[in-house]
């Protein structure tokens, strides 16, 4: 057909062809070419702002951290009793070792990093000032002159700015003493500006950083140029801001920069660092070039070879075309050659996949709709072999048995509450593929439990037994693998007739819900929790209460005669060890409910270890008694004999801390013994006994102590201290201190002041 084909059409579709393809692929191209230069740039600038904003608050955190060690030191020292003493008495050069005394105490302010310019303890009230120069009396003037303006500051511990012959300084200003209406003198501690930017430049060698007081006034500027940040629009832009930090672009000078701030909460300075815009955006640049030498010659190439495939498309299309219209009868409603080759092509492969689908979910559908009627006990006799058949089930076998699994908890893994219905479809699916397809009918969900009928050839029931839970032990490693969970796997009693799968269903849950009890990740047989008929007139009843009381009781000897009693009384019985296994899982379940009882989980006591597994493991029952003596009992024993010895002292420690940290409320001892978990008059017993005194005395000296301590140390006013123990008033708030200590709160404090 060659190119007179195309020629006879003139080309209608060839350019076509060509046009869109042309299109197709060069709009990607540049359009990702755009969105790559777009994103790199945005990514770019949002990077360096995060990195700085990131050094900024490091900054800041570094800057607070040294004021904060600075004024707790202050705060400290100005409130011991060595401060608190001298400061209020009148000093003359005579009184040398109350100078000094103040002195140390003053030495005691610097911090590792923030050596301090001066030091100023003021007192106005007495008339005198220690200062780096040593002690002096101060002058009304030289006060007002001085550090009147700083005395009228609003707030009793303040941060505060101030410029004179010898530069800018920050002081910490604290009114002696603190929290007090009318402080009878100052604390001032300046530091230097220079202190503030070492800091700063300590770990940041390249970032401009300026730092602001709570006025928006210059404290700290670490770049040696000079700063452009002071201008009115910018300081306003920050103040109108209502987020504590920050970032935006500006243009400062005419450059176009980059700002990150940060307003502190501790002292209301701000923190801002500074970027070029330029600096940000030279990187950008240089892949902005990039893209658009790429774009072109990704282009040039493209249209080359969009040019020469088309014309080569073209002649198969119209071929498949012409073949199409022979085979449609009416073609009128087709727009073009490939509109007419789609629908053609496109109605027989609909109608293929539909026929595969709909066969396939139907045979599948029905499957396990047969297998759901098994497990609800309602398949009729005369239809399940037929059904079987059909279905293509095997037909054949020596024992069934239904295996349910559960997902023990999503807690402390990947998943969600909502992915349990994925999960249970991807353990279906590793069932299915686990599994070989003659040993087992479809797994289905049933109850929010995964259930599948497994298949045995063996004859022997104990082998049938030892398989079914081998192929459990072999799904829960591979979900455990797979799926990172823990699952739990109940199996019910072996049966050969269909007929009874309701019933085994049945007996799997109920195996499965007594996992409650013992540890997660467990596989449990319906006759490991329940035995059958032969087992249970063999089980040892009597014996296993004793043991387990002697275990509780921590006595170790006991336990292990009591063992050796429980193994003889089934050996007695000639029980084979399959079954004795049985009986031995029967105990440790009982064991392990001691270890819940003691609030402790069997992982903190056993680790990761499966106690159901390693029992089965075992291949005699003297192994199994020797597991039990050395690696079971002793850690429950060693756990109650604690629980015992520790419960008194734990008691009487609580009930202590209790007191020291809420005494100012109205605590009572039925409020105590709730909040440890404990009867009241156990509570007093306990108590008593270890201290010597009811707790209600000794709330009461408790309480009578601070409450003297804040009158011989304080100047609270005596009704405030009776509201802050909640006493009814004031009046029998004295009544009651009068009754203890023999005199009135009033005084009491006149005694000591």
């Amino acid at each position: 057909m060659g190119g007179s084909s195309i020629n006879n059409i003139n080309y209608r579709y060839y350019k076509k062809l060509f046009i869109y393809s042309l299109i197709l692929s060069t709009l990607p191209v540049i359009i990702i070419g755009i969105l790559s230069y777009t994103k790199a740039s945005a990514d770019i600038e949002e990077k360096v702002a995060k990195e700085n904003m990131q050094v900024l608050l490091q900054t800041q955190m570094r800057v607070e951290h040294q004021l904060e060690v600075l004024d707790t030191k202050v705060n400290a020292n100005i409130l011991s009793p060595d401060f608190t003493s001298n400061f209020q008495k009148s000093i003359t050069p005579k009184d040398f070792i109350e100078y000094r005394t103040l002195a140390n105490v003053m030495k005691k302010f610097i911090t590792d990093k923030i050596w301090y310019h001066n030091l100023e303890l003021v007192n106005h009230d007495e008339k005198w000032l220690i200062d780096k120069k040593g002690l002096s009396q101060l002058k009304e003037e030289d006060y007002r002159k001085h550090y009147l303006k700083i005395a009228r500051t609003p707030h009793s511990s303040d941060w505060l700015t101030f410029s004179d012959e010898n530069g800018q300084s920050i002081k910490l200003v604290k009114k002696i003493p603190l929290l007090s209406k009318n402080p009878k003198g100052l604390i001032i501690v300046t530091i230097t500006n220079e202190k503030i930017t070492e800091i700063i430049n300590e770990k940041n060698k390249k970032n401009e950083i300026v730092v602001l007081d709570k006025e928006y006034k210059l404290i700290s500027n670490n770049s040696s140029k000079q700063s452009p940040f002071l201008f009115n629009d910018l300081i306003n832009k920050i103040k109108n801001s209502n987020a504590t930090n920050g970032y935006f672009t500006t243009k400062l000078k005419g450059k176009s920069v980059g700002i990150n701030y940060s307003k502190s909460t501790f002292n209301q300075w701000t923190y801002l660092s500074v970027v070029p815009i330029e600096a940000i955006t030279k990187e950008s640049k240089d892949i902005a070039w990039y893209t658009v030498i790429y774009c072109i010659v990704i282009i040039i190439i493209i249209s080359i070879i969009a040019l020469q495939w088309s014309r080569r498309l073209y002649n198969p299309i119209h071929n498949v075309y012409k073949s199409v219209v022979s085979l449609t009868e009416d073609d009128t409603d087709s727009k073009d050659e490939f509109d007419c080759i789609q629908r053609k092509i496109h109605s027989i492969k609909s109608s293929n996949l539909q026929l595969e689908h709909r066969i396939n979910n139907q045979l599948n559908h029905l499957r396990e709709y047969f297998v759901l009627k098994l497990l609800l006990g309602q398949v009729k006799s005369n239809e399940k072999d037929s059904m079987l058949v059909n279905l293509k089930f095997p037909t054949s076998w020596h024992a069934l048995a239904v295996v349910i699994i559960n997902i023990d908890q999503l807690e402390n893994t990947n998943y969600q509450s909502d992915d349990k219905e994925s999960l249970l479809f991807a353990i279906n699916n590793i069932v299915r593929n686990t599994i070989a397809e003659d040993k087992h009918f479809s797994p289905v969900f049933l109850n929010d439990y995964q259930v599948t009928i497994l298949l045995s050839n063996e004859k022997n029931s104990v082998d049938q037994k030892k398989y079914f839970y081998s192929v459990a032990s072999k799904i829960k490693t591979l979900v455990l693998k797979h799926l990172g969970l823990q699952i739990s796997i109940g199996i019910g009693r072996t049966y050969d007739q269909l007929e009874k799968t309701a019933q085994g269903y049945e007996e799997a849950i109920k195996a499965l819900k007594y996992r409650h009890r013992l540890e997660p990740g467990v596989i449990l047989h319906v006759d490991d929790i329940t035995g059958n008929q032969t087992l249970k007139c063999n089980y040892p009843k009597q014996v296993s209460l004793e043991l387990l009381d002697s275990i509780k009781s921590a006595n170790q000897e006991e336990s292990r005669k009591l063992l050796k009693e429980f193994i003889s009384y089934m050996t007695k019985f000639n029980i084979p060890f399959h079954n004795c296994q049985t009986i031995l899982a029967q105990l440790l379940a009982k064991i392990l409910e001691l270890v819940q009882e003691a609030d402790e989980s069997p992982d903190q006591l056993f680790g990761k270890a499966m106690v159901f597994d390693e029992l089965f493991s075992f291949n005699t029952v003297q192994e199994a008694e020797d597991w039990f003596n050395q690696s079971i009992i002793p850690p429950i024993i060693d756990k109650y004999y604690e629980i015992r010895t520790n419960q008194q002292t734990n008691i009487t420690e609580s009930v202590l801390s209790i007191i020291e940290d809420e005494f100012y409320k109205d605590i009572t001892l039925e409020y105590v013994a709730s909040k440890i978990n404990f009867h009241p008059s156990y509570v007093s017993r306990v108590f008593k006994k270890e201290t010597g005194s009811s707790f209600s005395d000794y709330l009461m000296r408790y309480r009578i102590n601070q409450i003297k301590k804040l009158l011989s140390e304080t100047n609270i006013k005596i009704s405030e201290i009776a509201e802050r123990f909640h006493y009814n008033s004031s009046a029998s708030f004295i009544r009651s201190f009068r009754k203890s200590e023999g005199m009135t709160p009033g005084q009491y404090r006149k005694k000591f002041n």
